[in-house]
This record gives structure tokens, C-alpha cells and sequence, in this order.
């Protein structure tokens, strides 16, 4: 038998047990942002491009491509 909690469907106000000074600020540096799936068409002399230079520094040309859309957009 499934014992019922005792604050079931009620709402607590956790301001009634703590103070804004009880918390603390964290990281969590190893979080990624959300990503969202997208499609666009390139001219494959552009993506060949892309992927030869993303094979010579060694990292995923679509990683190389978000790298340079920021860039472009916040510099």
C-alpha cells in the first residue's frame, strides 16, 4: 500500500524555510548550449572548401562552420 505524501497537490514557498544568503552560485562549465537542427543550402565548392579546411586543423568541419557563423555574428 502507497502511503499518500502529506503536501500532496499543494504548493510549498521555500522562502518560508530559506534565506536568499543559504545559496550559492555554481558553474557547470562542461554544459553545452542547446542546439537546434537546421538545414541550409551551400554551393558544394563551398562545403568542399569548408571540409578541407576543417580536415587541416583537425576538427569537424560542421563545428568549423558554427565557428564561423559566430564569429560573423558577434564580432
Amino acid at each position: 500500500m502507497k502511503r499518500k505524501k502529506e503536501n500532496s497537490g499543494q504548493k510549498i514557498n521555500l522562502a518560508d524555510y530559506y534565506e536568499p544568503s543559504d545559496f550559492i552560485s555554481v558553474s557547470f562549465p562542461n554544459l553545452k548550449p542547446t542546439s537546434r537542427s537546421i538545414s541550409i543550402r551551400l554551393p558544394e565548392y563551398l562545403i568542399d572548401r569548408i571540409k578541407e579546411q576543417a580536415n587541416e586543423i583537425n576538427v569537424p568541419y560542421q563545428s568549423l562552420i558554427k565557428g564561423y557563423l559566430k564569429k560573423a555574428v558577434f564580432e
